[in-house]
């Protein structure tokens, strides 16, 4: 059985509780741009032998992203850099375009 430690009461009173998220003295940011991308990003590494990559695909539908396949294992950002930069720039550009109108 899994026991949380106790956390001292000036720290709680600091940090909240992280149990519940959003109800401690800080907030998460919420981006206004985030609403203005057309749904999500997804990539699926297809030589995952961690997370099949049928179900990467599945999560990905079930989200409703855009998904961009690269020949990979489960660490794409390492493996494969440049192609996880292309995709950031892509939304990045997406987000500055919504941005201008």
């Amino acid at each position: 059985m899994l026991r949380r430690r106790p956390v001292r009461a000036g720290a709680a009173a600091r940090l909240g509780d992280p149990l519940r998220a959003g109800r401690g003295p800080v907030q998460p940011e919420r981006s206004r741009h985030r609403l203005e991308v057309e749904g999500e990003l997804y990539i699926v590494a297809t030589n995952d032998r961690t997370v099949q990559p049928e179900l990467q695909r599945f999560v990905a539908k079930r989200m409703g992203a855009t998904t961009y396949e690269v020949d990979s294992s489960h660490v794409p950002m390492l493996s494969h850099p440049s192609f996880v930069l292309d995709v950031i720039r892509a939304a990045a550009k997406a987000i500055q375009g919504s941005m201008a109108v």
